[in-house]
């Protein structure tokens, strides 16, 4: 086991058994990343406590033989209130971030812009007018989709690679968000 150290922001935790839990992390170095908290649940944990929407350096062993590591040390860094006007808001959008992370990353594979960007998205959460929030998120939601490889094909047909400069006419194209582009006259489907 192999003592490590990175500055993380806590994505989801789940009870795991009576006194530890599980706790899924968006790390600097590591990306994704799922934790053992032992005896976390108890009160008698000299460990650090986890803070949602906050930056923590972590300390954990990671397992070469087991799936999951366990951590050893929590410090926080920089924690993101979320309270002011539009309180409520604010945490929502924050909490469906961390839902989309925790369910778009690959684990353990490293996203540094992406985390940077993530930190950014949580200070503009923290601090933007209530009326932009849903602007902010839908924002991120897209870099996200973007900086993962999600971006729809638009300069060729997504079926059949044609360039957007040989397909016939400006109506002829489609937009199909099941192909994940625009889709030449000849490769759509019959009363598509």
């Amino acid at each position: 086991m192999s003592l490590e150290k990175t500055e993380a922001i806590v994505l989801k935790a789940f009870n795991w058994s009576e006194s530890s839990r599980t706790v899924v992390f968006f790390s600097l170095d590591f990306g994704r990343i799922a934790l053992i908290d032992k005896g976390g649940r108890s009160m008698k944990s000299k460990r650090g406590r986890l803070i949602r929407f906050a930056r923590m350096e972590t300390t954990f062993y990671l397992s070469e033989k087991e799936s999951r590591g366990y951590i050893r040390e929590l410090e926080p860094i920089e924690a993101f209130s979320l309270e002011g006007d539009g309180g409520l808001g604010r945490l929502a959008y924050a909490s469906a971030a961390c839902e989309l992370l925790e369910h778009l990353l690959p684990e353990e594979e490293p996203q540094r812009q992406l985390y940077t960007y993530f930190v950014s998205y949580l200070k503009q959460i923290q601090t933007v007018e209530k009326k932009s929030l849903p602007g902010v998120f839908l924002a991120f939601y897209l870099r996200l989709l973007s900086q993962l490889g999600y971006h729809p094909s638009l300069a060729f047909c997504a079926s059949c690679s044609k360039g957007i400069d040989q397909m016939e006419d400006a109506a002829a194209r489609v937009f199909s968000p099941d192909r994940g582009g625009l889709i030449c006259r000849t490769c759509q489907m019959p009363g598509g």
